[in-house]
């Protein structure tokens, strides 16, 4: 795996901590691939991969139009709410992974 997931391994850990400790999580993160919410899933000691059904971490991915979704950021990033510039929309978009 690419660097990145060594941050989403250390992210797992600290939601496991905080599911042990009975805590309700809410996580907002961009996980555009299927191997990086499999290691976020990881979270939950009970989970078997890809049965989504048994796993406490519920996942919602937003899908859109990428024009509907490319003029949201254009007028969020001109009301200076927005970090990340409409040039990697694209990028992104294609690499984003849908679950089965």
């Amino acid at each position: 795996m690419k660097t990145g997931s060594h941050g989403l391994k250390n992210l797992r850990e600290s939601l496991r901590e905080r599911l042990l400790n009975g805590e309700t999580i809410f996580l907002a993160c961009p996980s555009l691939r299927k191997q990086y919410r499999e290691i976020l899933r990881g979270f939950d000691p009970d989970y078997k991969q890809e049965s989504y059904s048994s796993c406490k971490a519920k996942i919602v991915l937003l899908e859109g139009n990428a024009d509907v979704i490319a003029a949201r950021l254009q007028k969020r990033a001109s009301k200076g709410e927005h970090f990340i510039p409409l040039t990697l929309l694209h990028s992104q978009l294609e690499l984003l992974q849908a679950d089965d």
